[in-house]
């Protein structure tokens, strides 16, 4: 509606009262809009209201010349017409011959007074006059159409279809998909077509995939599959399936089910006849399990990767790689993924695919952060940046907003972090990605904790995703619990998961953040039956950050976790030895947040050991903890510090 009024108030009031009545939607313009149009139409000569009419079917720019053809009239009578009308302030010209309707309306308007038999063959007239110019493809395809007859669609389906790849071609594809869309509409009116429809449908899925429409992306890969089990075609159904690339949570993303469901209908239709389509669809089999239903990840990657070798295919290779991926997420396969990830770098140069080079770059984010090297993560998100920027795609878009938001977080820019995570929001919901709601839960519920703000809301949200969501959500129900300030309900919800902490797979992503969360729920009540189970989980990984994907961002250092749970057992030299672990980590990943939370700890342990010394680094480090805690605005650790330095608590007063 803002591009259709133009700033004009009548305009939008008019349009507004047309959306509220029901019969009005069928109308193209409210009468009392329609109508003021008319009147300034009225104020220009007979012939110059016929030229106008006649420029509207080239649309709201046109070319002096090219009205003069279609409208057989010369050049020097179209402009001394038009020259009134720029009088009358209905179009504006460049000094040339190039020339715009002053309001969009008003061309809508100056079009609807055509007759049909006029409109049908001015388009005509305009399709001959552009001719075979290919730049000019997608005018004429537009053209093509509004004249086509049961006689002539093939010429307008041939145009759309170029129009439609030379879009494809140059990125722009939710306009590709446009094209594809309207050629659609053409195709049965064709006697002999260039294409099958589940072929058109594929094309136009893959665009819309591109242009960040998930959820038409998969409504036309689901007809395309329909058509091709019909006929018992199996190749059809795999391409189907493997059109939407990259969604993986199974357990927060319904269309990881729907989209595995199809997979195993390919693989029974294809059988052994086509291995690199067979490649592919395991691969994606693979990527859409639900780890929490067992559903052999493993098995089906190295099947898709042995098979993926064989062929040699390119796009099975790197497909390969991504189910490969998926199956290693496990922090002990973490230098795996960084290979897996520099080789799809390698085949996305090599083929110059920019979706092997993103996803490989993204791989490579996800690496770097969980080792904690801070220089080589930088370099990655740089690259990744470059390249989204380049490959304009709105899914690429949305992820990397969410690491931008998670590295704001990370730094303690929780303002700019919300905003960040805000604006992903906004690009995954308007594309139908099912899956962007639940990271941002993620990532906006880990903000209330540090911050305090939205605590509740976080709470309901998070027990919303629990009732309904696998059982190691409990752990993180239970979290916010505690940051809510409700610790009876938190021990009730530790109590109901703990038990089950080992039964969480080990390639589930979250395999690392449920042990965490499950460490801090522990240490906050005082909990200690499952902290030694959890502490020798967590052990081997003393170096890493938590980080569950990087457009999930980090819960900290593990060391941290390990602090508080050998703080917890008594384990006084060890915790003393984890949180001045966790706190160089913290500095080498300029992470004040987390900074700030390490040492609150340590000043706590060394309160509770009060050995030599310890009294006075205590309060040195819970006095920097309350600086940034403040600066940063971290009112939960910041009433947390201030009480621990209150009088008669051992701090400032009794030291």
């Amino acid at each position: 509606m803002e591009q259709r009024c133009e700033g004009n108030p009548f305009f939008a009031l008019e349009l507004l009262r047309l959306t509220r009545d029901p019969a009005g939607v069928d109308r193209a313009l409210p009468a009392g809009v329609r109508e003021a149009i008319e009147r300034r139409l009225d104020t220009v000569s007979p012939p110059t209201r016929r030229i106008l009419c006649e420029a509207a079917v080239l649309g709201r720019e046109f070319d002096a010349g090219r009205v003069a053809e279609i409208g057989e009239r010369p050049v020097s009578t179209a402009l001394d017409l038009l020259e009134e009308a720029i009088a009358r302030e209905l179009v504006v010209g460049d000094g040339g011959r190039r020339f715009r309707f002053a309001h969009v309306l008003t061309q809508e308007v100056a079009y609807a007074e055509l007759t049909a038999t006029d409109r049908y063959r001015l388009h005509a007239r305009t399709a001959a006059a552009i001719g075979a110019d290919e730049f000019a493809v997608d005018s004429l395809a537009h053209h093509l159409r509004q004249c086509a007859d049961l006689g002539s669609v093939r010429p307008a389906l041939d145009a759309t279809l170029r129009a439609a790849a030379q879009a494809r071609n140059q990125l722009a594809y939710e306009h590709a998909a446009f094209q594809f869309r309207q050629a659609l509409e053409l195709l049965p009116l064709v006697a002999d077509p260039p294409m099958s429809r589940q072929e058109l449908l594929l094309d136009m899925a893959r665009c819309e995939f591109r242009s960040g429409t998930v959820a038409d992306a998969w409504r036309s890969c689901r007809e395309a599959a329909d058509l091709g089990r019909a006929a018992g075609d199996g190749r059809t159904v795999a391409d189907a399936a493997t059109v939407i690339r990259g969604i993986t949570m199974a357990h927060a993303d319904p269309l990881c089910e729907q989209i595995h469901a199809l997979c195993r209908s390919a693989l029974m239709l294809l059988g052994d006849t086509d291995p690199v389509r067979e490649a592919k669809v395991l691969a994606q089999l693979a990527i859409t399990a639900n780890v929490f239903a067992g559903d052999g990840t493993a098995r089906h990657s190295q099947r898709a990767l042995r098979l993926a070798e064989v062929t040699a295919e390119t796009d099975a290779r790197f497909m390969a790689m991504q189910a490969r991926q998926v199956e290693l997420v496990n922090p002990r396969h973490v230098l795996e993924r960084l290979a897996i990830g520099e080789r799809a770098v390698q085949l996305g140069e090599e083929t110059g695919r920019d979706e092997y080079l993103a996803w490989g770059h993204v791989w490579r984010i996800d690496a770097f952060w969980e080792l904690g090297r801070r220089s080589q993560l930088d370099q990655e998100v740089a690259k990744y940046t470059n390249l989204v920027a380049e490959m304009k795609e709105p899914l690429g878009m949305w992820r990397l907003r969410m690491i931008q938001a998670c590295l704001a977080e990370m730094a303690g820019r929780f303002d700019a972090a919300r905003d960040l995570a805000d604006e992903a929001l906004v690009i995954g919901q308007r594309g139908g990605h099912q899956g962007a709601d639940f990271i941002h839960l993620v990532v906006r519920s880990r903000l209330a904790r540090l911050t305090g703000a939205g605590a509740e809301e976080s709470e309901t949200a998070v027990r919303q995703f629990a009732e309904g969501g696998p059982r190691l959500a409990r752990g993180w129900h239970a979290v916010q619990l505690i940051a809510a300030g409700r610790r009876w309900e938190a021990a009730e919800a530790l109590k109901a998961v703990a038990p089950h902490i080992a039964s969480v797979p080990p390639n589930a992503p979250e395999w690392l953040a449920a042990r965490t969360g499950i460490a801090s729920a522990c240490a906050e009540l005082g909990v200690r039956e499952t902290a030694p189970q959890v502490y020798a989980d967590l052990l081997p990984f003393a170096d890493r950050m938590i980080v569950a994907g990087a457009h999930t961002g980090t819960e900290g250092p593990v060391a941290y976790y390990l602090g508080r749970l050998a703080q917890l057992l008594g384990k006084h030299g060890s915790a003393v030895t984890h949180l001045m672990s966790s706190l160089d980590s913290c500095v080498v990943m300029g992470s004040p947040p987390y900074e700030a939370l390490t040492r609150a700890e340590l000043g706590r342990v060394l309160l509770s050991r009060r050995g030599t010394g310890d009294l006075a680094v205590a309060e040195r480090e819970l006095g920097t903890a309350l600086d940034i805690a403040r600066r940063l605005g971290m009112r939960p650790l910041e009433t947390e510090v201030s009480e621990l330095l209150a009088p008669g608590r051992g701090g400032r007063a009794s030291l």
